[in-house]
């Protein structure tokens, strides 16, 4: 098991160092203007703010505000949020665009949370099975994720 994590280790590092451009910053090949193609079918000449979101199973993401200004959506500061403020992040911006209730963007983002835990419960109870884990901690993380689900 050990020698495998080292080769899969080994192999993201070569795969990063034969990564062309791996030096340019994400937010730097954002576009700074543009138009969006739905609003423009939908024949919305002026286009309400938009937000580029891109996310990192980390979770991590990156959240760059378009507004509209002289004829095309200009993109703003871009924010980098980390897992602390990645819920809070997310809640409001399911809010803002699809006008859901809180109670029901909580359950939700607590449902999508939920599934995130228990593949992780998953691939520790792997492990406990196959002999390299502790079934003790794969047991309590099925758990935990499982009562997430139930709203417990």
């Amino acid at each position: 098991m050990t020698d495998d994590l080292i080769r899969q280790v080994e192999e993201a590092q070569k795969r990063l160092q034969a990564w062309p451009g791996k030096d340019e910053d994400l937010a730097q090949l954002l576009p700074k203007q543009g138009l969006c193609s739905l609003c423009f079918l939908a024949g919305r000449t002026e286009q309400p703010q938009h937000d580029l979101i891109l996310l990192c199973p980390h979770p991590s993401a990156l959240l760059v505000p378009y507004r509209w200004s002289d004829g095309r959506l200009r993109a703003g500061r871009p924010a980098i949020a980390d897992k602390s403020a990645f819920v809070d992040m997310v809640n409001a911006i399911v809010e803002h665009y699809a006008g859901q209730h809180p109670e029901t963007t909580g359950r939700w983002m607590r449902l999508h949370s939920a599934a995130s835990d228990l593949v992780d419960a998953c691939k520790l109870a792997i492990l406990a099975l196959s002999g390299h884990g502790d079934e003790a901690v794969a047991l309590e993380a099925l758990r935990m994720a499982v009562a997430l689900t139930e709203g417990g």
